[in-house]
């Protein structure tokens, strides 16, 4: 990639940080080229430039990211901030770099394909035994519940997840740096098998709940007030396989959010262009908000305003099971697309409800 003028980025950091502070919202409809290239790393201090066009041939050689200097290495994860988790991923495998939550999400396919091909129990958990010991040292199992089978990136809310491999290191300027990460899950992976003790009387910034069906399946839900002053709202889908649970990327997602504080609801609009960030955009209360298959949905639905410093009130949340098999015309943010349109009926009164009343702890 080619390299810019390193000021020329950083002005142009300082328009996006402008632009932030008067409205109030992060602003995505530019993306600044930072100068990134793709490294090799010999002999553990020698580094040699490579392309992202010869990463086939990668088995053996440990490969980083360069960035000019620490100012851009951390404008940049200041830009991922603005990005869904799936843009992250994506631009930073552009760049060459199979990152952490990228592995993640191999190995979350790899663990259905274990769990298809297995023939027994005892077979599973053979092939499952040679599965966690292939990703040690690279993803970590749940210190909390014996009985989830997923592997997660450990530390997964650090956005420097999305730039190292798994040799966790990232190059500034000249200086091989590795990563320190929490031997820990993030608090949303935490949340796919965990219910929050929250009550809507704490003083808190994060809420959730969970339900299981005697289908075999899980759903969590919660409500989180983000430092960058948005509601995200994450849904999260669990099945049970041979002798426990993973994640599970079939289900289908709904939930209609009703805020009583003062608040902006947004959805984030997908621009035209490889690598382009997506853009916040204001819009009246939707009537659902809509996610095909999505495993699990982590999404800034909205922000708080006039310098409130708390959000209250209610989230309600179906599945492709709980929802009617009737549909309704609505104006709903269906994959991001937001706009009149028909949708299986929500019944209210069978939804997971959650009440909220959450502070911005900042």
């Amino acid at each position: 990639m080619r390299i810019k003028v390193l000021a020329m980025a950083m002005a142009n950091l300082l328009v996006l940080s402008c632009q932030q502070e008067e409205f109030n919202v992060p602003v995505t409809d530019c993306f600044i080229d930072y100068g990134v290239r793709l490294v090799e790393i010999t002999d553990g201090t020698h580094i040699v430039e490579t392309s992202a066009n010869t990463r086939s041939n990668v088995e053996g050689r440990e490969l980083a990211l360069q960035f000019p200097s620490e100012s851009v290495y951390q404008a940049f994860l200041e830009q991922l901030k603005t990005m869904s988790h799936q843009e992250r991923i994506e631009l930073t495998d552009s760049l060459g770099i199979k990152s952490l939550q990228e592995i993640a999400k191999i190995a979350d396919v790899e663990l259905d394909s274990i769990g298809a091909e297995a023939s027994s129990e005892s077979d599973f958990r053979s092939k499952y035994n040679v599965y966690v010991e292939k990703y040690d040292g690279v993803l970590m199992a749940n210190p909390y519940d014996a009985l989830d089978l997923s592997l997660y990136v450990p530390d997964g809310e650090n956005l420097s997840t999305y730039v190292i491999n798994e040799n966790k290191k990232v190059v500034i300027g000249n200086d091989i740096q590795e990563i320190k990460l929490l031997n820990d899950l993030s608090q949303k992976d935490k949340s796919l098998f965990l219910a929050a003790t929250a009550t809507a009387q704490d003083k808190t910034d994060f809420m959730g709940g969970q339900v299981e069906t005697e289908h075999g399946k899980k759903t969590t839900y919660s409500v989180q007030l983000m430092q960058n002053i948005c509601l995200n709202v994450h849904v999260g889908f669990q099945k049970k396989m041979w002798y426990g649970w993973k994640r599970d990327g079939a289900r289908d997602a709904y939930y209609f959010l009703n805020v009583t504080s003062p608040f902006q609801y947004t959805y984030w609009l997908t621009p035209v262009g490889e690598g382009a960030p997506s853009i916040q955009q204001n819009i009246p209360r939707p009537d659902m908000y809509f996610f095909t298959c999505p495993g699990s949905v982590d999404y800034n639905s909205g922000y708080f305003l006039n310098n409130c410093r708390y959000v209250q009130g209610s989230l309600y949340v179906w599945t492709d099971q709980t929802a009617e098999t009737d549909s309704v015309f609505c104006m709903a943010v269906k994959d991001n697309i937001y706009k009149r349109q028909k949708m299986r009926r929500c019944d209210r009164n069978k939804a997971y409800k959650l009440d909220f009343n959450l502070d911005y702890l900042y």
